[in-house]
């Protein structure tokens, strides 16, 4: 996809998607698990990104704007920013089709702490599962699971990600026998929605 794209455009697409969005650099930078400084080394022109980010942040463009094609980033810049203002519902539609969820690092019950790695896997598959649906927003692994081994509020969360729910829970394994148990949170009220083993 880069080879399509005029890469002096790059930059200035990224800051006026950022800007049609609503997106903060902190919140684009943690939506595809960068460090904010790259982010601003993009919209800056000093740097661009690479194929692999330049794709995750379309992705990022396309939950939000489900009209939203690869084929834009071919666009000028003054035609890019119009043809995004028109293919995204309000913010207000938006929050409303489009609920957020983060799913943190599950907690590794079992007696190997080399289990870890585990624990992580399940958390990724999910997230991974979750992502395929168009109808949510779910955070990047890199963003979400910073919050392994750390007792922190979910309001905290809901303020640091944007989120309105959080999925949290916990990995056993003993032997050759897995017990994964799993909690939806509503982060703005504090509260469980759902349950399962």
């Amino acid at each position: 996809m880069s080879d399509r794209v005029a890469t002096a455009d790059i930059g200035r697409k990224i800051c006026l998607a950022l800007e049609v969005l609503n997106y903060s650099r902190v919140r684009c930078a943690r939506e595809l698990g960068v460090h904010k400084s790259m982010v601003a080394r993009w919209v800056t022109g000093k740097a661009h990104p690479t194929e692999h980010n330049l794709t995750r942040l379309t992705e990022l463009v396309h939950r939000a704007r489900l009209d939203f094609v690869l084929s834009f980033w071919e666009l000028d810049a003054a035609v890019f920013v119009r043809r995004l203002n028109i293919a995204l519902p309000t913010d207000e539609t938006r929050a409303a089709d489009r609920p957020t969820i983060a799913v943190l690092a599950l907690d590794n019950l079992s007696s190997d702490p080399g289990q870890d790695y585990f624990s992580d896997g399940v958390a990724e598959n999910i997230i991974t599962e979750l992502s395929r649906s168009r109808s949510l927003v779910v955070i990047a692994r890199n963003s979400s699971l910073i919050y392994r081994g750390r007792a922190v509020d979910v309001r905290q969360i809901e303020r640091e990600l944007g989120v309105r729910y959080v999925l949290e829970g916990s990995v056993r394994r003993v032997d050759n026998r897995i017990r994964i148990s799993a909690q939806l949170i509503d982060a703005q009220m504090g509260s469980y929605i759902w349950a399962e083993r």
